[in-house]
């Protein structure tokens, strides 16, 4: 959706006197203001089930078009992604088949988040309006899925495959993560699994009319909204809306590239990032302003979508290989030059005129076009449709600066490149290394980075041969514990004794110690956890437990059934001389960590993964080196943990094995 939307019809400020009143609770309410310029007059309606209607009339609107849009973050939909869009469609087939009967034409579009349509102005129920009413309002037939579910897979390449929604796809995969509603995304084996049973479920556990809102735009003779609208949507019965628990997106500390490999002589690029903003924060206009400055600060023709309501800020355009570099680093210029400098008062105005008129252009042929170019969430721009004037007259150069450092990220974004990976590899090296690149086809399904995996070859064939490689896999199966000491040193400076005390299926206690003094401590217990740092004791919450739960098991990679882990060999890789194999852990179908396994040796080399911090994402690396044996088992004594710009390293001097440990050092209050 574009912001430019979210704006429609500011124009009218330069041009017209408007009137807004607010009214609840079926009282309607309006002070139109006479004047021979065309006005937009603005009402507000809550009904008694809190559906609100708003209705925006103007001398400048020749048709009727209605809008309702809904308020709510779905759950993951996991391996059913894709059923907000199959209601969607289902809603957009009933339609087809009632407008059989409409004495006039109508045109919509359905979105799993709302929808909008244009018809006559008929206020009767005899055309578009009661059938329109009524597929919002009540879950579609289950008799309606099976055809649209065939028609959806049938046109599901044409639809998604193409370069601009395939950068779409992977756009919202990056941005927010395939534990994201925004970011899974659904395939024709998703599209598969889901019921017509399901469908219905979503239209219930979402579309209420308590968190609704229906726009009607109609021309200035509509002086009501009909009243058997009202009496229809009346009887449509509220219900509680359950929140989706979701965590919020972090940022990349660096810009990522992303290669869309597809044969093509031409590139479709896009930089993205999230964008924390409310759609009605103060400085959303400001926002805009900048988007329409860069839009006119670059030499390439670039289309630009900031999504305050989705929490993206993108900026997308077609080129060519030979080019593609250079155009990004203009972009990227254009961005740091609005984050590091400041515009000139002449250039402000010049800004603020240009900005006005941009929207006048924008706007000549709404609601025309509005079933077209409109999504249900693109009408914001009512709740501020007297100030828009003011508000860019008395913005400033200093508050643009402010805006673009606060929500502009030129050095924290994606960058996403379609087109022959031969040729963009070589592009994407310039802004991100090359060992992390990722890859994808146009379907949005992420592709290997590894070479193929060798024919029948396993995963637990990986992992036992490791085990065998440092002692033999009966041996740690049968390890009832161990005690392990050595020193941590923390950024090449700070030094601290460690202990681990592990009981297997009992417990587990690692502490940090300096001169006898425990600076942290780590304790398990099956299903349970604690920190304690400085005295101060916490418990641990379940992703932090999962990170040391394999200390309960003196082989974890034997385990991970118990520890709901999958694992698969996805390819080899080769890595300072030698070649090594790529295993995955993943957790309910999210990678939880990379394994890199020595295929001479057989020994684990190093390890990867991707936690979520309080400032953004950490690549956690870890590298095992200096294997040694102690009392007939091998064990890595160098271990070097790497995340993001810190470092620890782990020197293990001892390790007993099968010692008697008193179990009560598992214990806390």
């Amino acid at each position: 959706m574009r912001l430019e939307f979210l704006v429609l019809f500011f124009v009218f400020f330069t041009l017209v006197s408007i009137s807004v009143t607010r009214g609840q609770n079926h009282d309607m309410q309006a002070s139109p203001v006479v004047t021979s310029s065309p006005h937009v007059l603005t009402e507000y309606r809550t009904l008694a089930n809190d559906l609100e209607l708003i209705h925006v009339r103007s001398e400048a609107f020749t048709a009727s078009t209605l809008v309702a849009r809904w308020s709510f973050k779905p759950a993951l939909e996991l391996e059913l992604a894709g059923k907000g869009h199959g209601l969607a469609r289902c809603i957009s087939e009933k339609l087809s088949l009632d407008s059989v009967a409409w004495e006039e034409a109508a045109t919509w579009q359905i979105h799993p988040d709302g929808a909008v349509i244009q018809g006559p102005m008929d206020s009767t129920l005899s055309g578009w309006n009661q059938d329109f009413l009524d597929a919002i309002m009540h879950p579609p037939l289950e008799a309606i899925w099976p055809a649209v579910q065939e028609h959806w897979l049938e046109k599901w390449d044409a639809e998604n495959t193409p370069v601009m929604p395939a950068i779409a796809r992977v756009k919202s995969h990056l941005l927010f993560g395939p534990q994201h509603p925004y970011g899974e995304l659904h395939f024709p084996r998703t599209i598969e699994a889901i019921s017509a049973s399901e469908i219905r479920a979503y239209h219930t556990d979402y579309w209420h009319p308590n968190n609704s809102q229906f726009y009607w735009f109609t021309p200035m003779e509509v002086e009501d909204i009909p009243s058997s609208w009202v009496t229809q949507l009346e009887s449509w019965k509220s219900r509680e809306v359950q929140p989706s628990a979701v965590t919020a997106p972090g940022r990349p500390r660096s810009i990522k590239s992303a290669i869309i490999d597809r044969n093509s002589d031409s590139v479709g690029v896009c930089l993205a990032h999230i964008l924390r903003m409310k759609p009605d924060h103060p400085d959303a206009t400001a926002l805009d302003m900048i988007r329409h400055l860069l839009s006119q600060s670059t030499t390439t023709e670039v289309e630009i979508d900031a999504d305050p309501l989705m929490g993206s800020f993108s900026i997308a355009w077609n080129s060519t290989p030979s080019v593609a570099a250079r155009e990004v680093r203009g972009v990227l210029n254009a961005m740091r030059e609005r984050v590091n400098g400041s515009l000139s008062e002449g250039a402000m105005d010049s800004l603020r005129a240009s900005y006005l008129l941009s929207q006048t252009a924008l706007n000549l042929d709404w609601p025309k076009q509005s079933v077209h170019d409109m999504a249900p969430q693109d009408v914001t721009w009512v709740q501020n449709v007297n100030d828009l004037d003011s508000i860019v007259q008395t913005i400033q150069a200093s508050d643009l600066q402010r805006v673009a450092i606060n929500y502009l990220r030129p050095k924290n974004l994606h960058l996403i490149l379609d087109g022959n990976r031969s040729d963009l590899e070589a592009v994407a090296r310039e802004f991100s290394p090359e060992d992390e690149l990722l890859f994808f086809n146009p379907q949005g399904r992420q592709m290997s980075n590894y070479g193929p995996v060798p024919a029948g070859l396993l995963a637990a064939d990986v992992i036992d041969s490791f085990y065998e490689a440092c002692g033999g896999v009966a041996s740690f199966e049968s390890l009832r514990s161990a005690i392990r000491e050595g020193t941590m040193v923390a950024g090449g400076a700070m030094q601290m004794n460690v202990k681990i005390s592990e009981t297997y299926g009992v417990g587990n206690r690692t502490s940090y110690s300096i001169e006898g003094q425990a600076m942290m401590e780590y304790i398990l217990r099956p299903g349970q956890g604690i920190s304690i740092q400085m005295g101060q004791q916490r418990p641990m919450n379940s992703s932090e437990y999962r990170r040391y739960e394999q200390g309960l098991y003196a082989g974890y990679l034997l385990h991970l059934e118990d520890l709901g882990l999958a694992c698969e060999v996805v390819g080899t890789a080769q890595r300072n001389g030698a070649e090594l194999l790529v295993l995955e852990l993943r957790h309910n179908g999210k990678l939880e960590q990379t394994l890199f396994f020595d295929t001479q040796t057989h020994l684990l080399m190093s390890t990867t993964e991707e936690r979520t911090g309080p400032t953004g994402p950490i690549i956690l690396t870890i590298e095992y080196e200096d294997y040694r044996t102690f009392g007939g088992l091998t064990f890595p004594t160098q271990i070097a943990r790497r995340s993001n710009n810190q470092r620890m390293d782990f020197t293990i001097e001892s390790i007993d094995l099968n010692p008697r440990i008193d179990q009560s050092i598992y214990s806390w209050e």
